[in-house]
């Protein structure tokens, strides 16, 4: 059963040229991505045959064409009603009664486009905002990418698994670790992920005075961090018992989780799950699932980050700045043959 008239046109035609191309002993071949709709006939679609087939065969592009064109059995191209040339094209003129009338019976079913179940997994991870206050318009863009992308795939036969990558070892988390650390008395009030915002937001502004009050930041914007401090105050009164942070109470509480040492383990597990508890409500509301979440901590504990940078050591494209490693992609893409093609690279 056809569920992609327009796919259907595309593939049986170039099938069958290529057909052709095999019995006239060329090497040449198209693939339906290279069919493209004849500008001055828009029931008709176009292949560059006698320009490509012309150094095969010794003809010019007309009469390589033409060549080709003895050969085509039109029975076999989907939705056909005649090849004709044009020049050194070859172009197929479809059907535009049989062509519509499946367009429509299948809009009508919900089935214009689908395709069979490949049997291919395929892993889709979006999304996957940092754990430490509500989603923004931004996240909120990029879930409806990642999902509409993900049904898509479903859509065109792919077993899809939707990830979420859930960045649990970072200075911004851990900024806000530091703070539940001080009012760890304190439970969650309202939609939970908010409520964990404004303990990131006046953490965050109570490490910056810190910095400010020891030169590591301008004194000019200690008025404007302080009145964050009051603003959120205001809200939440208990909230204020943070007080100042170090940067090195900070990186103390990330290095310790990092080694998974101790209550830190419990206190970022409790704040991240929390927050992603909240981003699930949030993006249920619209229909937004996930089957599975990977956690960066993990990665770290299970050495798979160690073993990956040694991998990347051993290929040649890992690079290193001060403390600092890196994939070198341009590299890496260069020596990809489809890579080259597309954006025609050379291999130097």
């Amino acid at each position: 059963m056809i569920r992609d008239p327009l796919g259907a046109v595309k593939s049986t035609f170039t099938e069958e040229v290529n057909r052709v191309l095999s019995e006239l002993g060329s090497a040449t071949r198209f693939s339906p991505i290279q069919v493209s709709r004849v500008r001055k006939d828009y029931a008709s679609y176009g292949l560059p045959v006698g320009f490509k087939l012309a150094r095969d065969l010794n003809l010019d592009p007309e009469r390589a064409a033409e060549t080709v064109l003895e050969r085509i059995d039109v029975s076999k191209v989907a939705y056909s009603s005649n090849v004709y040339r044009d020049g050194g094209y070859l172009n197929l003129r479809v059907d535009k009664v049989r062509f519509f009338r499946d367009v429509l019976r299948l809009a009508s079913s919900e089935e214009l486009g689908r395709e069979e179940r490949k049997g291919v997994k395929v892993m889709v991870e979006h999304t996957s905002a940092n754990p430490l206050h509500p989603l923004h318009v931004g996240s909120g863009r990029n879930a409806v990418i990642g999902d509409s992308f993900s049904r898509i795939l479903d859509f065109l036969g792919w077993d899809v698994r939707r990830h979420y990558l859930v960045n649990d070892c970072n200075l911004q988390v851990a900024i806000l670790a530091a703070g539940r650390s001080k009012v760890r008395d304190l439970s969650p009030k309202g939609k939970v992920d908010h409520w964990f915002g404004l303990i990131y937001a006046i953490s965050n502004a109570f490490l910056e005075i810190w910095r400010i009050k020891n030169g590591a930041n301008s004194e000019s914007r200690l008025e404007e961090w302080t009145e964050v401090v009051e603003r959120i105050g205001r809200m939440e009164p208990e909230l204020l018992r943070i007080g100042e942070l170090s940067e090195e109470e900070v990186m103390s509480l990330l290095r310790s989780y990092q080694r998974k040492e101790g209550d830190s383990v419990l206190m970022f597990r409790e704040i991240t799950e929390s927050v992603l508890k909240g981003f699930m409500e949030t993006l249920g509301r619209i229909g937004i699932t996930y089957d599975g979440f990977d956690w960066e901590s993990e990665l770290i504990w299970d050495e798979w980050v160690n073993r990956a940078i040694e991998r990347l050591e051993r290929s040649g494209y890992l690079r290193r700045e001060g403390k600092a490693v890196y994939v070198d992609l341009w590299e890496a893409a260069k020596g990809d043959e489809n890579v080259r093609k597309v954006f025609e690279l050379s291999e130097d």
